[in-house]
């Protein structure tokens, strides 16, 4: 332990008063009166809705999503506009067309699709059924619904006395995701406690990673018993889980994670000291500022910027004469992150230092707090003489106002240096207006690659009246990759327009392509794409069968294994292992029917191997599962 490292466990040591748990949560979403939280006020200027919801989960409030984030774009009337922490996120989540959980006094919301009440009760009778199959088939079915009604409906499942029926909904509650089923019904911890302690990496990863969704008290000793864990990974999974937590209540358990052996779970705990706020953890960032490791420098100014605070505020302004550019460049974005005249004033003063990078940073930061004041500095950095102070200016072309950023976007876009025109594609991608959607078409016959992938993406957040006209354009680009992000945008733009184009890059014969045409229609959803990716399975090319079978293994339903059932006897290895990685993940009978087929007639040595694998790890105790291992004969080994 470093010098440094044992003064901030003494600050620790000091004593730390544990705060109260986050309040109880609801299964069920609670009325708007209900509220008594303040509503945080954020201003989208991108157009991932994600990082418009890590935002406002540093200030308490926390958003996740059914099976885990999903592409979730911020519709083109809400950005570089304030707008209401809670409204923002319906209005986000209805542009979509999802619905929200609202849980702990509406301070977590859970985005979800929404089935039938007759779906949701039809499936409830079912498990009640004496019938262990039955209740198999209808966990199945209940595991596949996009609801947040069926949450309760699988916690119970999980503990059926049908070995098949638990396993099943076990499996559902895994799709859903922890932080989901957490966030909506904390008693179903002692499941996910089951996935602590797996021997697989992912499985254990995304429970840990949940912890911060039930009540702190429910938490905390699952997180103090991953911060032990052997692998170093558990242990910065918990830290991270702190970081969005945050609260004082967490300081005893961020310092344990500070003084880890391994680096990246002490970096995990500098981000989480930015959460918590109190005297305490502003001591230990202090302290921390002092390390040697530029990293934990860097870590400590980004986290400084997340309180907002007058002693936090000193810390950064002493952190911008940093001998290192990076720390000073570290401490103009966390001024940014922070706002208000004297960090503007700060970022002013910086925005003249003799290092590149630490200028353009400035100036983009500075165009956060106030895009008026920063207009003439962002105009003077896009004719600096370095092109790193250009392209980080024309990245904060995205802050200030639309009309404003059209001029000075289309001077960045004729730019001689490349990452200059990528970041003022990448700026009118949240312009979002017609007026951008020409400087874009202009943008897809540009020279660089990198900038015509930007402007495909850019189309699929801008809207306008030529969206598909200039998708079917990059959808004929030369380059892959223009034509993967293409195929791409139109997943999010959606519609019946966007699925007739999909029909092309569905076959293309590069796989990058077909493999976002195939993610756009699990997107897009619905009964016709999934008939586009049924009909796409006659394809000859085993790329392309490959990418049918993986997104009709997202897409889930019944009807996923009229093509599985082709999938498990297709000639191609990479065809079938992707079959046993759905069918294994599936879980049900007829998927452990399914791979028993398989097994029973595989020639190929490593495709046996996998298959016989993931029936261990997914069919652990079902006796026809065990019967056919025991039985099996496998190909012959290949030679090294």
């Amino acid at each position: 332990m470093s010098s440094v490292q044992f003064r901030i466990a003494a600050v620790i040591l000091v004593g730390v008063a544990l705060g109260a748990g986050c309040g109880t949560i609801t299964p069920k979403p609670i009325a708007p009166a209900a509220a008594r939280t303040r509503n945080i006020t954020s201003t989208p200027h991108c157009y991932n809705a994600w990082e418009v919801f890590d935002r406002l989960c540093r200030e308490g409030l926390r958003v996740v999503m059914f099976g885990g984030r999903k592409s979730l774009y911020v519709p083109a009337e809400l950005r570089v506009i304030p707008q209401k922490g809670r409204e923002f996120v319906d209005a986000a989540a209805a542009a979509r067309g999802l619905k929200v959980a609202w849980t702990r006094d509406r301070t977590f919301a859970v985005l979800y699709k929404g089935v039938s009440d007759d779906e949701v009760n039809r499936v409830g009778k079912d498990l009640a059924l004496t019938d262990p199959a039955a209740r198999r088939e209808a966990v199945w079915r209940a595991g596949w619904m996009n609801d947040v009604r069926i949450v309760p409906l699988l916690v119970k499942a999980a503990k059926d006395p049908d070995a098949g029926t638990a396993r099943q909904a076990f499996a559902g509650l895994r799709r859903i995701t922890w932080n989901a089923v957490l966030a909506l019904d904390d008693s179903a911890m002692g499941l996910a406690a089951m996935d602590l302690d797996s021997k697989d990496g992912n499985t254990r990863s995304a429970a840990v990673g949940a912890l911060d969704s039930p009540r702190w008290e429910i938490a905390q000793p699952f997180l103090e018993k991953a911060l032990s864990d052997a692998n170093p990974a558990t242990r910065s999974d918990a830290a991270e889980a702190l970081a969005r937590i945050g609260g004082e209540k967490t300081l005893e358990l961020v310092g344990k994670a500070f003084v880890d052996k391994e680096h990246f779970v002490r970096l995990y705990a500098v981000s989480a000291l930015g959460s918590i706020g109190g005297d305490r953890a502003l001591a230990l960032l202090e302290t921390a500022l002092s390390e040697k490791d530029l990293s934990t420098r860097q870590q400590s100014a980004k986290s400084l910027g997340k309180r907002g605070d007058a002693m936090a505020l000193a810390l950064l302004e002493k952190t911008l004469s940093d001998k290192d550019a990076f720390v000073r460049a570290a401490a103009a974005t966390a001024l940014g992150d922070m706002g208000g005249e004297k960090a503007l004033a700060l970022l002013e003063m910086a925005s003249s230092d003799q290092t590149p990078d630490v200028r353009g940073t400035a100036v983009s930061a500075m165009a956060r707090i106030d895009a008026d004041k920063a207009l003439p500095f962002l105009e003077r950095a896009l004719s600096d003489d370095n092109s790193d102070v250009r392209h980080r200016a024309a990245d904060g072309l995205r802050y200030i106002g639309r009309a404003k950023a059209l001029t000075l976007i289309e001077k960045a876009l004729a730019d001689m240096v490349p990452t200059v025109r990528i970041r003022a594609v990448e700026a009118l991608g949240i312009v979002g207006e017609d007026g951008a959607q020409a400087l874009i078409g202009k943008a897809l016959s540009d020279t660089n690659v990198v900038v015509r992938m930007r402007a495909a993406e850019a189309l699929g957040v801008t809207g306008g009246h030529h969206t598909f006209a200039l998708l079917e354009k990059a959808l004929a680009d030369p380059d892959s990759s223009v034509r993967g992000s293409a195929a791409e945008a139109l997943g999010i733009v959606g519609g019946p327009a966007a699925l007739k184009l999909l029909q092309k890059p569905l076959t293309d014969q590069d796989v990058f392509v077909s493999h976002y045409a195939a993610d756009s229609l699990v997107l897009i959803g619905g009964n016709e794409a999934r008939a586009m990716l049924e009909e796409t399975f006659n394809n000859k090319d085993a790329d392309v069968r490959r990418e049918v079978v993986y997104a009709i293994g997202n897409m889930g339903g019944e009807r996923m294994f009229t093509i599985l059932e082709k999938a498990v006897a297709d000639r191609d290895v990479g065809v079938r292992n992707q079959s046993i990685y759905i069918l294994a993940h599936a879980g049900t009978d007829r998927a452990r029917d399914l791979l028993l087929r398989l097994l029973a007639v595989e020639k190929d040595w490593g495709v046996f191997f996998v298959a016989s694998d993931d029936l261990r790890k997914h069919f652990a105790g079902d006796p026809l599962a065990e019967k056919a291992l025991k039985e099996a004969k496998p190909p012959e080994r290949p030679k090294d």
